[in-house]
């Protein structure tokens, strides 16, 4: 059996391969449509956002911006599905679904910014505190 990797026990990365799968099996890549240059823009972004979810990992975790870098590519992703909607690329059972799995995902990495920064601010005040004394 394969040993779990640290990054693969985080709810936001979970959710964000959850949102990769089904824009995988929804986003078709079809040059016959003229919509493929979108399409292909969807699919990497969608990649893109575990991936630095997993970079966030292995990192030094006193550093948020690789997560603020999730967040954008959530703000790509959330662009490129709305114009694939409005022009046919997805139907608006799939847009809806792909936005509330994005919500999803969006919300978890904006927690967890909240939380480091809290962490942070925790740090500095008592750092703070113990030099006045």
């Amino acid at each position: 059996m394969l040993k779990v990797k640290p990054h693969q026990e985080l709810e936001a990365w979970k959710e964000a391969m959850n949102l990769a799968t089904s824009i995988y099996q929804v986003v078709n890549v079809d040059p016959e449509t003229g919509y493929s240059d979108l399409a292909e823009k969807i699919r990497s972004v969608a990649l893109a956002i575990p991936l630095k979810i997993e970079a966030y990992v292995y990192d030094d975790g006193t550093c948020d911006n690789t997560l603020s870098d999730v967040i954008s590519e959530c703000q790509v992703l959330d662009t490129c599905l709305i114009l694939g909607q409005r022009i046919g690329l997805l139907s608006e059972r799939d847009f809806e679904t792909l936005m509330n799995k994005l919500n999803v995902v969006e919300d978890l990495i904006l927690k967890k910014i909240k939380e480091n920064q809290e962490k942070l601010e925790k740090y500095i005040s008592t750092f703070i505190d113990g030099e006045e004394e």
